[in-house]
């Protein structure tokens, strides 16, 4: 059974907000069939963004993803990796570092603070995850952001600079699932899944689901 059809529960076409907190996240291999390959690339450069997305269109167009759909699986990686370089870095005061910066200017991390991107796809579900080492998306602000912009079919006006609210309702509106862990101040990592069984309609027809896990959290 594929991780799509271990969570077709819920019909509705808006995204069911899940509860908080839940003690386990499986990680992306838990939602693919056993033995489905998974390729993994470290990106500490803004620039390197373009190279990753064609990497991405080669590798959908090969197994044979619908054009529409391979597009919102770049636009997913495009902003999950935008929000790692940019929102996600903070300074030795725990300031945010980028997230005011346009996002045409680069920026460069060092090693060690190297956003990494896993995808794979066993013919039904497409699995995409980018992991930061900085630990601070805020899960509960995000989650009430998230839960407003679906109550008004819209995106709430963003206040401040930087913050992840804006990109995570884009990406929740262009995948089946999404799986947000944060271990706060040491990582976190962002989960999606989209339905590939199918062309763009049967994708953003199918349901929707948010789960986010906080590690060191009680249930």
């Amino acid at each position: 059974m594929s991780g799509l059809d271990a969570q077709a529960g819920i019909s509705n076409r808006d995204a069911a907000l899940t509860s908080m907190n839940v003690p386990a996240f499986a990680g992306l291999g838990a939602y693919l069939t056993v033995g489905t390959p998974v390729e993994t690339i470290r990106v500490r450069d803004s620039g390197q963004r373009l190279e990753v997305l064609e990497r991405l269109e080669a590798v959908t167009r090969a197994i044979g993803v619908a054009a529409r759909v391979r597009r919102a699986i770049s636009a997913v990686a495009d902003e999950l990796l935008t929000n790692a370089l940019y929102n996600a870095p903070v300074d030795r005061a725990g300031g945010p570092r980028h997230a005011d910066w346009p996002r045409t200017r680069p920026v460069r991390l060092d090693a060690a603070e190297a956003a990494e991107l896993r995808f794979g796809c066993d013919g039904e579900c497409f699995a995409l995850a980018v992991e930061d080492p900085f630990g601070t998306l805020a899960p509960e602000r995000a989650r009430q952001h998230l839960a407003e912009s679906l109550r008004l079919r819209t995106v709430p006006v963003r206040e401040g600079p930087g913050g992840a609210g804006l990109g995570l309702f884009e990406v929740l509106s262009s995948v089946s699932h999404l799986l947000i862990d944060v271990a706060p101040g040491r990582r976190t990592e962002v989960l999606a899944l989209l339905d590939v069984r199918g062309g763009y309609r049967r994708l953003m027809e199918g349901p929707r689901t948010l789960d986010i896990f906080v590690e060191g959290v009680p249930a």
